[in-house]
Order: C-alpha cells, then sequence, then structure tokens
C-alpha cells in the first residue's frame, strides 16, 4: 500500500477513498455508503486527495494522469505523459509514484522520468531525467520526496539532490559497497534512509537535508526494512519484515524494538499516543505454512509510540489489504471480502461499517489495476 495524501482539504473532499485493483471509490463515513466509483485500467497504486480532486494515474497503452472531482467522481482533466514503451519485456514508461507540491503535481515513471504538471489543469510544466528505478526495488520503497524545489532521490548505494529548477546536481552522498539504499524519508532539515546490507540486516542513516553531510548511522538492525521511516516528535519509527524499532531521530539510538510477527508492508498510522499496525499473519506469530504463505489471517495492534509496550491487539480470520487510522477508528480493507470494516482505536473493538460489498460487480473481465490505497478525510 502506498502512502495515502490528503492535503489543503475542503469540507466536500469529507470521506473515504479506496483504490483498489482498477477502481476507485468514495464512501460516506456518515452514512456508511459508496457514493461514486469510477474504472480506470491499469490503476496506479496510489492517491491524493486536495483542493477539491482526486489525483490518480494509470499505465496500460499509454501513462495518463487523472483529477477527478471529490464529490461525483467526474473526471476534471486526464494528461498522457508518456506513451507505451518496452524495453527487454519491460513496461519502463509505467508510472511508479507521483507527489503534490503545492499546485504542482509530480509523476515518476520506471524509467526516471519526472513530469511536472499544473495540478489545476493538468497541463505540463515540465520533465526531469534521473537515473532508472531498479528492476528488484520493493513497491512501498518508491516516494517522490520534493522539498523547496529540491528532489531527493537514490540510486543503488548513492543519494542525491537535486534543484529542479536548474537541474543541477547540490549533493551527493555515496554508501560503501555492498550496501544500497531502499527507501527515505524528509522531515524538516533532516534525511532518513534505510540501507540493506543483505543477508545481515539494515542500517539507518541521517543527512543533512541541505548539505548530505552523514550526522549518524544506527547500529545494524538484523531484520529488512524496505519502507521508510515514519518520523514524529523526535522519533523514527522502522517497520522491519518482523520487528518494530523506534530510534532517536537525532542520536540514531534505538529507543525500543518490540517483535510483533511477519509485518505486511503496509506503512503505521500515528494518531496521539499510539503506533498502528497491521500484520499479515496472527499477532507475534512465528511461523507460516510454505504451502499458503498468504494466509487468511491478520491482526491490528496499537503500541505506545513512547515505549514500544502493546496497548491492543485484535487477530482476525481476513487477509487485510490496506488500512488507515483517523480520528480514532481504525478503518481496514479486504479485497477477499470486498468489505470495509472499522474498529475502535482505544481497545479493537470492532465498529461495523459497509455491510455490503464495495464491489458489487467484479467479474474476472475487468481491466486489470494495481490499486492499493485506502485514504480517510474526516
Amino acid at each position: 500500500m502506498k502512502t495515502p495524501f490528503a492535503n489543503n482539504n475542503t469540507s466536500t473532499d469529507r470521506g473515504m477513498y479506496i483504490a483498489q485493483g482498477s477502481h476507485i471509490y468514495k464512501a460516506s463515513i456518515d452514512e456508511q455508503a459508496i457514493i461514486w466509483r469510477r474504472d480506470i485500467a491499469g490503476l496506479g497504486s496510489s492517491l491524493i486527495v486536495a483542493n477539491g480532486m482526486v489525483y490518480v494515474y494509470a499505465s496500460q497503452n499509454e501513462s495518463m494522469v487523472y483529477a477527478l472531482h471529490v464529490s461525483t467522481g467526474r473526471e476534471i482533466w486526464s494528461t498522457s505523459v508518456s506513451p507505451y514503451l518496452v524495453e527487454a519485456g519491460i513496461q519502463v514508461s509505467e508510472l511508479m509514484a507521483m507527489a503534490l507540491i503545492d499546485t504542482i503535481l509530480y509523476v515518476l515513471s520506471f524509467q526516471g522520468t519526472i513530469t511536472a504538471l499544473n495540478a489545476t489543469t493538468g497541463i505540463l510544466i515540465a520533465t526531469y531525467e534521473i537515473p532508472p528505478l531498479q528492476q528488484d526495488i520493493h513497491l512501498g520503497a518508491i516516494e517522490l520526496i520534493i522539498a523547496n524545489s529540491i528532489l531527493y532521490y537514490s540510486s543503488q548505494n548513492n543519494l542525491y539532490a537535486l534543484e529542479l529548477q536548474n537541474f543541477r546536481q547540490r549533493w551527493r552522498s555515496t554508501l560503501q559497497a555492498p550496501q544500497n539504499f531502499l527507501a527515505h524519508s524528509l522531515d524538516h532539515t533532516s534525511i532518513y534512509a534505510i540501507a540493506d546490507l543483505d543477508p545481515e540486516g539494515s542500517y539507518v542513516y541521517a543527512f543533512s537535508a541541505e548539505s548530505g553531510r552523514q550526522n549518524w548511522c544506527s547500529n545494524l538492525l538484523p531484520d529488512p526494512i524496505f519502507d521508510a521511516p515514519v518520523c514524529t516528535d523526535d522519533t523514527l519509527y522502522c517497520m522491519g519484515a518482523t520487528t518494530i524499532y523506534a530510534l532517536n531521530a537525532r542520536s540514531g539510538e534505538i529507543q525500543w524494538e518490540h517483535f510483533v510477527g511477519k509485518t505486511a508492508g503496509l506503512k503505521p498510522c500515528i494518531e496521539n499516543d499510539m503506533l498502528y499496525l497491521c500484520l499479515a499473519g496472527t499477532y507475534q506469530q512465528e511461523s507460516f505454512a510454505q504451502e499458503n504463505p498468504l494466509t487468511e489471517q491478520s491482526a491490528l495492534l496499537a503500541l505506545d509510540r513512547h515505549t514500544g509496550s502493546l496497548h491492543w491487539y485484535r487477530n482476525l480470520n481476513l487477509h487485510a489489504t490496506m488500512f488507515h487510522v483517523k480520528q480514532g477508528i481504525f478503518y481496514l480493507y479486504c479485497s477477499t471480502t470486498n468489505k470495509i470494516y472499522a474498529f475502535n482505536g482505544k481497545d479493537g473493538s470492532a465498529q461495523g461499517w459497509l455491510n455490503s460489498p464495495v464491489n458489487q460487480s467484479a467479474t474476472n473481465s475487468e481491466a486489470f489495476g494495481f490499486g492499493s490505497s485506502l485514504i480517510v478525510v474526516p
């Protein structure tokens, strides 16, 4: 599941937005019913809700970006950013990520092309070229990090800062091989990056966003970490394959760690003093049947984000596809049942929610897509 975005929202934006497969839905939080649905062939994994619009991208015959009206799902504009391009059997024109910065919408393709569009009209502003993405890159690691007209991106063991206005490299930081950067995030004046040292584990680094100077490197964490750290209040939260780590953002020292079991690659949510997670199996499950690695089980849990202590957990007999926590409610979508569920963020008790399937007309002949995002705008 890609990171959900919701900023500069208006009252008409209120609702739940779901990108699943080739479908986009908006559901009413108050009436617990689907308001509208749009089908887009080749739909990408993420969506952005802002300024009365829902932004999505798709790659099939050509790579497209769409802006939909939040109230109706009606198309406001659509822009083709690339024709269908294939190299060595890979669609290199496929769009992989997007970011909305002020009035500019940026989209990134597999071949390393960044396209900047006017977010209101869809008109092309500029294009930029960076190195192509690695073929084995983890989908959760693909994010566009842009701030103050500077793009922060990585390629193998190099981390770059690129000034978009003049396309000048501001700095480059290089790790000693065989370490490679996997994902990074920006928080105020620091870049926090995950580096892989397969098969030993992962390191977390902090760099100055201004100069690229390395501020610190953590001890080796004995867990593969594919997703960018989540930072809040001077603490970094890193999700490994089986363990959650909290690091001091100023020094890199481990504050706590908590073995939770198999994580699902779903980015944690932070609200108030709680860190919310959704697992690919039961809480602290240590083994999975080889013949059925994607068991129809999952777990929801809440950890005290300051101490790492367990506040509550709830094992479920369904495979969670995506989730989002907002205003004390844990919303979860399951693709196998095609339903949305809600749980109380204080104790994990069931809240009910949408009784009927989200998509009641799903057939095997429907266009394929990669949508995998859920975002709640209160």
